[in-house]
């Protein structure tokens, strides 16, 4: 949201240059080439005066570095052209006046879906229909195209690059989860373990501990639940099963050992000879192999 892009103001009719976080819907951006498209845009006009096809890099929404054509909506082209400087996309203020106006869309609602977009555009001269081919998303970058002219239709958190971006999600393997779920019980049986000696400690000392010697003077019962649990939490921390993971670690790395020296696991190029070993990128790539039906 902190790039710059040159943005042709509907209200104050003067180009000027704002932040991403700046731009609102309606508004006009102009984009040059090797511009990144700063929110989802309508395509009005394009420097092709004949077909208005404009030339998109589309590899930050869907991995492709081949680039896609698409049109600008037939009524605002033609008009846009009439007073549009073809070289470099400038229009005057007056010019620009007679053109916002009646400019206006009627679209559905912010989604996630890039393959479809469904709208209206409305000028003074009359209305036609919005299809995919005439919006380009932001993300994409303009190339092989001098300029174009945009109607700002899902900016900042609406566009449906926002829309498609999910938290990363933390892969973890199965046996892993098995791990964690059997710690966790050990955990909770320790904690009562602890508290159950706690109190049963209270009652041998109250009953047969004060005749003992070596048995300090008995603590009220809330002093007794507030540091003897402690006590025998150390007593037994050796429960808990801490070279488990680390056995189940050195277990996966010699794993992937295997994998890389396995001599049926070797590819041979046909032109060089030149041998390839696999090679495991991931500790748990044996766990994994092992689920597959």
């Amino acid at each position: 949201n902190c790039a710059l892009g040159p943005v042709d103001r509907a209200v104050s009719l003067v180009s000027m240059t704002v932040l991403w976080a700046e731009l609102r819907v309606g508004e006009v951006v102009i984009l040059n080439e090797e511009d990144w498209v700063p929110a989802d845009i309508v395509i009005l006009s394009t420097s092709d005066k004949r077909g208005g096809v404009c030339y998109i890099e589309t590899s930050n929404l869907d991995g492709e570095t081949n680039l896609k054509n698409k049109q600008a909506v037939e009524l605002s082209h033609s008009k846009l052209h009439s007073f549009v400087n073809p070289r470099d996309g400038t229009a005057s203020g007056e010019a620009m006046l007679d053109f916002m106006p009646g400019l206006s869309v009627e679209c559905e609602d912010p989604n996630r879906h890039l393959a479809t977009f469904t709208g209206t555009l409305n000028l003074l001269d009359g209305s036609c229909p919005i299809l995919n081919a005439n919006v380009i998303y932001r993300g994409c970058v303009l190339r092989n195209t001098k300029w174009i002219y945009g109607l700002v239709v899902y900016a900042g958190m609406d566009t449906k690059l926002m829309l498609n971006g999910t938290a990363v999600k933390y892969k973890r393997s199965t046996l892993d989860k098995l791990t964690q779920r059997y710690i966790i019980g050990i955990l909770i049986a320790l904690a009562i373990f602890s508290v159950a000696c706690a109190i049963g400690s209270m009652i041998w000392q109250e009953s047969a501990g004060s005749s003992q010697w070596y048995v300090p003077d008995p603590q009220s019962w809330w002093e007794a639940l507030l540091t003897q649990p402690f006590a025998f939490l150390v007593i037994f921390c050796w429960v808990i099963p801490l070279m488990l993971v680390v056995d189940m670690e050195m277990v996966k790395l010699i794993s992937t050992q295997f994998i890389n020296h396995d001599l049926a696991m070797v590819w041979v190029d046909p032109y060089t000879g030149v041998t390839k070993h696999a090679k495991a990128r991931s500790s748990s790539l044996a766990e994994d192999l092992g689920r597959i039906e």
